[in-house]
């Protein structure tokens, strides 16, 4: 575990009719990264950084080690304003899968194998925000032994994605088998 490939990917989009120069500043797990990019009018640009970290901190399903986050936030300037910035949290983990020899689907993260312990998860029917509730109901999926979820019926928002990962908890979304 020397080191971890980092990757931010970022659209930049000018919506106005002239040109403009913009500043495009990320810190990704404290390394900061900028790049200035000019953008036409009308034009999209991917702007990409990458960076290894050193020695990471792995980030474990529950019940097989911690679940580090870190901290991504990124930014653009144009004409010395901020124009729009965002921020998030993520973990640093490997995760893949393989046939048994029996026909079996298996799971491995950070190289070693998982036995999936999940269920589904369905928001609120009448779709009341409550992070409270949210809250409780992660608590519930850990004091059942469950490291999975898979969501039902609609997608979730950041704070739904934000516990997953502070939780320990994978997601399982649309996934195809094998490396």
């Amino acid at each position: 575990r020397g080191s971890a490939a980092l990757t931010v990917k970022a659209e930049a989009r000018n919506l106005d009719a002239a040109p403009h120069d913009a500043k495009i500043s990320t810190i990704v797990a404290g390394t900061p990264l900028e790049r200035a990019i000019h953008l036409a009018a009308g034009e999209t640009q991917t702007v990409s950084f990458s960076t290894n970290l050193k020695k990471p901190r792995v980030w474990w399903p529950v019940g097989m080690g911690e679940h580090p986050l870190y901290q991504l936030d990124i930014k653009a300037v144009v004409d010395g304003e901020v124009s729009d910035q965002a921020n998030t949290t993520f973990g640093v983990r490997s995760v893949s899968s393989h046939l048994t020899k029996q026909g079996y689907v298996q799971f491995v993260v950070n190289g070693q194998p998982v036995l999936i312990r999940g269920a589904g998860w369905a928001p609120d029917m009448f779709l009341r925000d409550d992070l409270k509730r949210m809250e409780a109901e992660f608590s519930y999926v850990v004091n059942l032994g469950l490291n999975t979820i898979r969501s039902e019926g609609k997608l979730e928002d950041a704070r739904f994605y934000d516990l997953a990962d502070r939780n320990g908890i994978m997601i399982l979304a649309g996934w195809e088998c094998c490396d």
